[in-house]
């Protein structure tokens, strides 16, 4: 008879238990939601939950702040490093005209090919050894090989 007198006795402790008590912050600079103040050993710890919970749908976020940044600093990188192959090759106006024009082309065709992607030193050099070999002379295309071997450690990627 103690067993049956006790049961519903139990089932509701265990159902407190179970559920927890939620707790309110008196703090009056904290959040005061209950959801974001208890861990109740069910929620998962490592992802934090940030801003009002009273907007229950989900927000996708599309801004890449850093991505975008590095993207502008390869591409100022590439510039400098391209300035300082002209100087160190001594490649006339026309040459240099001609090598941006076909760098140019060539950039507007890999990303249209490689969508979503930052060209590494590799591909970069591969290229520009294409574009190079049609408008420098031999020696200065020689003198390139030797500088962009000696450069090859700048890495833009």
């Amino acid at each position: 008879m103690n067993i049956i007198k006790s049961l519903p006795l139990l089932t509701l402790l265990g159902l407190f238990t179970a559920c927890g008590v939620t707790k309110t912050d008196t703090d009056t600079n904290t959040n005061s939601n209950p959801i974001e103040t208890t861990n109740r050993g069910r929620a998962n710890t490592d992802v934090a939950v940030k801003g009002d919970r009273s907007n229950r749908s989900q927000q996708l976020s599309t801004e890449t702040p850093n991505k975008e940044l590095s993207r502008k600093q390869i591409e100022e990188a590439a510039k400098a490093r391209n300035q300082k192959m002209f100087v160190d090759l001594a490649m006339t106006e026309e040459q240099v005209k001609k090598f941006n024009n076909e760098w140019n082309r060539t950039l507007q065709n890999w990303n249209k090919n490689n969508r979503n992607r930052v060209m590494n030193s590799f591909e970069r050099t591969e290229l520009q050894d294409n574009i190079l070999s049609n408008i420098l002379s031999e020696t200065q295309f020689k003198n390139y090989r030797v500088w962009a071997r000696e450069n090859a450690g700048s890495r833009l990627d």
